[in-house]
């Protein structure tokens, strides 16, 4: 199997998006609020770019139940972690899930690809 050969632009990206990655490292262990937020974020490198992911480490849902509105937990480690990603030159995109329930009693034509598309707008703001 071949070795696929990088070109110079796509390892210079991958070297500033490691350098900012380490950035971001450091700017949460160095500050105490967002240390103690650690263990919800998962910072690494993929093919699109640098991503962050955050998570819960004791399994609660991050918004209420079929519904777009934050909770409380969630919006902390966003508004924690607001100020560094406006400082980023980088282009942001969110994506998140929903579980697969459908609405029963929901308004016509609202489906959880809504609620996704809400969830990730509440969180943009």
């Amino acid at each position: 199997m071949k070795k696929q050969i990088e070109s110079p632009e796509k390892r210079a990206e991958e070297l500033k998006l490691n350098k900012l990655r380490e950035k971001l490292d450091k700017l949460i262990e160095s500050d105490p609020h967002l240390k103690t937020l650690r263990p919800h974020l998962l910072i690494n490198l993929i093919d699109e770019g640098l991503r962050i992911q955050i998570i819960d480490s004791q399994n609660r849902p991050m918004f209420k139940t079929g519904s777009a509105q934050v909770v409380d937990y969630m919006r902390d480690i966003l508004r924690a972690i607001a100020p560094i990603l406006n400082d980023l030159p980088n282009k942001i995109s969110l994506s998140g899930h929903t579980d697969d329930l459908p609405y029963a009693n929901g308004e016509h034509g609202y489906s959880n690809w809504k609620l996704s598309a809400d969830r990730a707008n509440a969180s943009r703001r």
